[in-house]
């Protein structure tokens, strides 16, 4: 028989009953916070003592290697080197190269192995100069601000190495023989190279002032109706330099438009007398008194400015030594050369001919008198100018 449970059939429940942890414990839980308190401050302090340990470490290190960097290059070496990448513009990329502050007033930028030379920034004329720091978090890139040049842009590996750099570089520019003042700027990476000119810029700059110089000696395929150059005839009425007229040659840029070689006896000497105002730099003007006498002068205008360029004191005669220079430099212009020996030989018979076997110097009458047989030479002679 089924028998349905009721609740009088159930056990009566007991009381509500609590276990309290707390009471007789109250030392314990206090020791147990405390403990851990102590314990999380005292990870945190481990911690904090570790990271100024490793970051004195690290100076310590740089320091030391910064140090005997800078002191084995000061003594093994005429000038103080530093190795680094140099940006060339934004189609060339970078490049690996040695920068070496030489012991005189330049900067030469070498091939990585320090034998080949890409470059020799001349700063003879340049009392102040500025140079500019990336101030990005990785600040590994310097530009250095280049008066009638293109700039200097180069990337360190990292800071430390940067900063050696420009330690060496502000103790160059107070020694006593280069005395450069010297301005330090802060600017993003992205703006430093955007502002930066580059040998691509200065080249078109470049070809753009030749050509303006040609358009004002002769008539070229220029549009000299353009409003460019209306422009500098504007600006040459007024004897007042604008836009192009203000640009300035190197030598090795005046070389590069001669198609020569910077170090050739016809550069050097041409570009002394062509730079009256001893800058260092060619000017507009200057420039184009050497191409109007090449172009339009008569053939005593261009012995005329052979002999000048000669007779740098301006004695008025030249011996028989620069006679034999000018004539080595002349055939450098034809690309042709004779051995020593038979150099002499042809001065001696010009000599001669000329009747001038026991003079010991040259005025320029006697200068013409002796190239009397070479006027047509002189008045089909040209220079190869390019770019134009």
């Amino acid at each position: 028989m089924n028998r349905t449970v009721s609740e009088f059939d159930m056990d009566e429940c007991t009381g509500l009953q609590t276990y309290d942890y707390f009471t007789h414990s109250q030392i314990s839980f206090a020791l147990t916070f405390a403990g851990a308190g102590i314990w999380i401050v005292g990870c945190v302090a481990v911690l904090h003592c570790l990271v100024k340990w490793r970051s004195k470490k690290t100076r310590v290190k740089q320091k030391v290697h910064h140090e005997k960097y800078s002191r084995i290059h000061h003594i093994t070496v005429s000038g103080v080197s530093h190795q680094a990448a140099e940006w060339c513009g934004p189609k060339e990329g970078h490049r690996q190269v040695q920068i070496t502050l030489c012991n005189g007033k330049q900067i030469q930028v070498n091939h990585e192995d320090g034998i080949k030379t890409y470059r020799t920034i001349d700063l003879s004329m340049v009392t102040d100069l500025t140079f500019s720091v990336s101030s990005d978090r990785k600040r590994q890139y310097v530009m250095i601000e280049v008066n009638k040049e293109y700039d200097l842009v180069i990337r360190f590996d990292n800071e430390s190495k940067r900063n050696a750099f420009i330690s060496d570089f502000e103790l160059w520019l107070a020694k006593p023989n280069v005395r450069i003042r010297g301005k330090q700027m802060q600017i993003r990476e992205k703006n430093l190279r955007a502002m930066a000119t580059t040998k691509e810029d200065r080249q078109k700059t470049l070809e753009k002032f030749v050509k303006l110089v040609f358009a004002q000696v002769s008539n070229l395929n220029v549009d000299t109706e353009s409003d460019e150059f209306r422009g500098v005839k504007e600006a040459l009425a007024k004897n007042q330099p604008k836009g192009l007229l203000a640009f300035e040659l190197t030598k090795t840029e005046f070389a590069e438009t001669l198609s020569m070689k910077p170090d050739s006896l016809f550069v050097e000497k041409m570009f002394e007398l062509a730079d009256k105002t001893n800058s260092g730099t060619i000017s507009f003007r200057e420039f184009l008194d050497v191409l109007v006498i090449f172009t339009k002068g008569q053939p005593e205008d261009k012995m005329r400015m052979m002999f000048n360029m000669y007779d740098l004191d301006g004695s008025g005669a030249l011996d028989r030594s620069k006679f034999n220079t000018m004539l080595k430099s002349m055939m450098e212009m034809v690309n042709a050369s004779l051995e020593s020996s038979q150099l002499e030989k042809v001065i001696n018979s010009m000599f001669i001919a000329a009747g001038f076997e026991n003079k010991a110097e040259l005025t320029f009458q006697d200068f013409i008198v002796l190239m009397a047989e070479h006027k047509d030479d002189f008045n089909e002679s040209a220079l190869q100018i390019s770019g134009k």
